[in-house]
């Protein structure tokens, strides 16, 4: 039996993570300043 490697992009939880994480990427540089700071802080 041959063994095989998958890449990232086959692996579909990854992907779907990857498209999440992009997606509130988005979200969240739209916010004020402020929320990202105090967000980030807490």
């Amino acid at each position: 039996m041959e063994k095989t490697n998958l890449t990232l992009g086959q692996i579909d939880a990854y992907v779907i993570a990857y498209n999440l994480g992009n997606y509130v990427w988005e979200l969240v540089m739209k916010w004020e300043n402020f929320t990202k700071w105090s967000t980030g802080k807490q």
